[in-house]
């Protein structure tokens, strides 16, 4: 019987250590790929300002879904689950103007 809660009790280290690891992993991704993401939203404001009132519909959609990707990641900041997974520097980037 003692060996049954040994086994149970390996396999929920084993479980939690895979479910931390998977978590470590998407959290690495997340950091590395926001300098790039930063990047990109900074070439389109510098693309906005360009564009006459309205004048480019794919730059204005790209915006529409920046803005969107930036709000989430900001709301998802708020929740303590999802700041083990969204790097915090989406915190200091703003919304993009439309003019």
């Amino acid at each position: 019987m003692y060996k049954y809660k040994e086994e149970v009790a390996v396999i929920g280290g084993i479980g939690l250590a895979v479910v931390l690891g998977f978590v470590g992993l998407v959290r690495g991704l997340e950091e590395l790929s926001v300098p790039g993401e930063i990047a990109k939203i900074e070439q389109l404001r510098d693309d906005v300002r360009r564009v006459k009132h309205g004048a480019n519909e794919d730059v204005i959609g790209q915006v529409t879904q920046w803005n969107q990707a930036i709000k989430s990641a900001k709301r998802y900041r708020m929740v303590w689950w999802a700041r083990l997974c969204v790097p915090e520097e989406w915190e200091s980037v703003d919304v993009i103007e439309i003019p």
